[in-house]
């Protein structure tokens, strides 16, 4: 019996010291990606981009013609792209309706 108790000593010792070890892990992993997402520029604010008539046509895609109409005073199709987001994925929300329509 006392060979028992040594035994689940040894476990619970070794639990401990793999939790502490994980643990460690898991806050050096997190202060990595804490120090990568600091380093990568986020946008925000409100773009407006201006394409010209022949984009987005209603012959190509009814949908975007009418969710981007042609501005009569400068003949333009404006889209706003609303920026609150890392570089990388500006404009995606825009991109993905684009692409959802484009083969209306």
């Amino acid at each position: 019996e006392a060979r028992e108790g040594t035994t689940d000593s040894l476990e619970k010792i070794q639990t401990i010291f793999e939790s502490e070890v994980f643990g460690r892990e898991v806050q050096r992993r997190q202060e990595e990606a804490r120090k990568r997402f600091r380093r990568v520029p986020h946008l925000v604010g409100v773009l407006r981009l201006g394409l010209h008539s022949k984009a987005f046509e209603a012959e190509r895609s009814k949908k975007l013609s009418e969710l981007y109409p042609i501005n009569e005073q400068n003949n333009l199709r404006w889209l706003r792209v609303e920026l609150d987001d890392a570089l990388g994925k500006a404009g995606s929300e825009v991109a993905e309706t684009i692409l959802l329509h484009a083969k209306d």
